[in-house]
């Protein structure tokens, strides 16, 4: 049969094309290619209940312009068996906008969570994932070790890898100091509540 189009609703006047019932009727589509576009006013879809799109195979689903999903008063879910990438070509950005905070996770399992105070929390108590800050010099880095609990620096040798630039730093516990301590100050007070020692390989001078 010869290929053939059917025109609804053509022309320049406002009208509403109705297909179905809406209480009973299931309306079916099935197409090799499925082409909708939407004038100026964009396009709205409205569902009563959950919306289902199934995306079989490696198909793609392209916007060439604004996409905005706006789940209201209700969460959206985005599931992939395979992984889920959100990207944006040229000079463009990818918002996520939370209300009330924004929740990133993995098999249910917080990941990265953003409450409405903007505060940022990685994991979860007592479940808590590695962070890396990575610098511009290779192999240095910022760490967080969340299984051995501590903060590793790695900087360059020789360079300064933590500046306090203002405040003081309070160690509660035992502060251990594999290498040189270099005070350059102008007064330095040590208050002990108990023994001071200084021990040295060789002759130490105070």
């Amino acid at each position: 049969a010869n290929a053939q189009s059917i025109n609804i609703g053509t022309g320049n006047a406002a009208r509403t094309i109705t297909v179905g019932h809406s209480a009973s009727t299931e309306v079916e589509v099935n197409a090799i290619l499925i082409d909708i576009n939407a004038g100026s006013n964009g396009m709205t879809i409205n569902s009563g209940g959950a919306l289902d799109a199934q995306i079989a195979g490696a198909s793609t689903l392209d916007f060439s312009g604004a996409l905005t999903i706006d789940a209201v008063d209700d969460s959206m879910l985005i599931d992939s068996h395979t992984g889920v990438e959100v990207k944006s070509s040229n000079s463009g950005k990818v918002t996520i906008n939370g209300k009330v905070g924004v929740d990133i996770k993995e098999n249910g399992a917080a990941v990265i969570a953003i409450d409405n105070d903007r505060n940022v929390a990685v994991g979860s108590d007592e479940g808590g994932y590695d962070v890396t800050f990575h610098s511009e010099t290779s192999g240095d880095s910022f760490f967080w070790d969340s299984s051995d609990a501590k903060l590793v620096i790695t900087g360059t040798n020789a360079t300064t890898a933590l500046d306090i630039a203002d405040g003081n730093l309070v160690v509660a516990d035992t502060l251990d100091v594999n290498g040189t301590v270099d005070a350059d100050v102008s007064t330095f007070d040590v208050l002990s509540t108990g023994s001071f020692s200084i021990d040295g390989a060789a002759a130490s001078n105070i």
